[in-house]
């Protein structure tokens, strides 16, 4: 079941997606400095509770998934996708992202590493 463990990285994005799309649409509300109290100040007092988890989670059994359907995977998960666009640049990063998605469709998703299409867009 090694796909549940990416978990995360679905709707982590799927989040961070939201917020970018209010952003584009609405820049005169300044979601992002919302953002930051409502998901990224939330998961990290969640991150800092002994039943936290890490975002990525092995998932052995399908019982095991509706543990990890929670806010440290939405929200933890979207502001790591943040710190991540907004270190690389978001045009840099969905280019990345947009790689990355051609070069795996029809696969299952896992974690970006450094050496994947997001990681390495910015050198090109």
């Amino acid at each position: 079941m090694d796909w549940w463990s990416e978990l995360w990285l679905n709707e982590g994005f799927a989040t961070w997606v939201g917020w970018l799309a209010i952003d584009h649409l609405y820049p005169e509300f300044e979601v992002w400095s919302q953002f930051v109290t409502e998901a990224v100040q939330t998961a990290q007092q969640l991150d800092s509770l002994r039943a936290s988890h890490p975002i990525e989670v092995p998932v052995k059994d399908a019982l095991e998934i509706d543990q990890i359907f929670d806010a440290i995977s939405y929200l933890k998960g979207s502001s790591v996708i943040r710190m991540l666009s907004n270190h690389l640049g978001v045009e840099v990063f969905l280019r990345g992202v947009s790689d990355y998605l051609k070069a795996h469709a029809y696969s299952k998703p896992s974690s970006p590493t450094p050496s994947s299409k997001v990681g390495t867009r910015c050198l090109d």
